[in-house]
């Protein structure tokens, strides 16, 4: 049930019916997770048939087209290389960065605000600071993550290989897959996006150049069935976007500001599509969780399929 909270919404998200979010809706800050009870994680085990496990997560990558500057890499210690011992060790660092289009990682609420509020109508000057980080809602908020998972597989039901940069998913897409959902499911969407060229970001213009992604108005028909989770093997939003939308990263301001629902972005999806159809199937158990790092915006993951 969504709750009507229009005194507290945006002005751009007025029009929209149904779209006043899940503020107050529990007695924390955990949002939609507060749905995956022991009973959904059980749930989730019933999908288990073969004990097959995939990995959703994409190889980490250290340069984004999209972001100019160091984006991070591997770096070895002199200090701990031992060679002359008996026993030989190397350690590294590794830097990656998290948010944009490229590494799979998991959406803390902190991450976005809108018109100055983050989720539950926190002041967001309250909640971040650049000195600080996350004051409040950093990805260590989330935990841990089992539940059931529903796929929608966009392309194949489409008749294509996969989306065109700029092209975006709509409720119809979805509407089959979503019949099938419960209260706390996580909802992935594949668009058949990935790194390759001319499924890539295909410019450099605007937020992230031109790129596959889900319409927002996706979010409506979702948030009424109440997922826990909205995963992606794009950056969730399409751009530039269609010329109506109402903000930038829309698909980011309803999860993360007004439904308090986190998103798992670039995913690696192909390898469990291909196993969804070939058993006729569009459920599985999905687990993943963030690294616990106190005050982050968000984390890299390797979320699992659990077939």
């Amino acid at each position: 049930m969504l709750h009507d909270l229009s005194q507290d919404v945006p002005a751009w998200l007025k029009p929209w019916p149904g779209h006043t979010g899940n503020w107050g809706r529990w007695p924390d800050h955990r949002g939609a997770l507060n749905l995956v009870t022991p009973e959904v994680v059980r749930r989730a085990l019933d999908t288990v048939k073969r004990g097959e496990v995939i990995s959703l997560a994409r190889a980490v990558r250290f340069v984004d087209p999209l972001r100019p500057g160091p984006a991070g890499g591997v770096r070895m210690i002199p200090s701990l290389y031992k060679p002359t011992s008996r026993y030989n060790a190397l350690g590294d660092e590794i830097t990656i960065r998290t948010h944009g289009v490229v590494n799979t990682h998991i959406d803390a609420f902190s991450h976005a605000g809108y018109d100055g509020k983050a989720f539950n109508g926190l002041d967001y000057r309250d909640v971040i600071t650049m000195e600080q980080g996350a004051l409040q809602l950093d990805v260590t908020n989330h935990g841990p993550i089992v539940t059931r998972a529903v796929i929608a597989d966009v392309p194949r039901r489409r008749g294509v290989a996969h989306l065109r940069p700029g092209e975006w998913v709509t409720p119809a897409d979805i509407e089959e897959a979503a019949t099938h959902v419960l209260p706390g499911d996580a909802f992935v969407i594949r668009t058949g996006v990935t790194l390759e060229p001319g499924l890539a970001p295909d410019d450099k213009s605007g937020h992230h150049g031109t790129l596959a992604g889900v319409h927002w108005d996706c979010l409506e028909l979702l948030a009424r069935k109440d997922i826990a989770v909205f995963a992606t093997d794009c950056g969730a939003d399409v751009y530039p976007g269609p010329p109506d939308k109402p903000v930038n990263s829309p698909i980011h301001m309803l999860c993360l500001v007004m439904y308090g629902i986190p998103i798992v972005h670039n995913m690696d999806l192909e390898r469990l599509a291909e196993r969804c159809t070939a058993e006729g199937r569009d459920t599985f158990m999905f687990s993943v969780a963030g690294l616990n790092v106190p005050r982050a915006t968000g984390s890299p993951v390797t979320p699992f399929a659990i077939l």
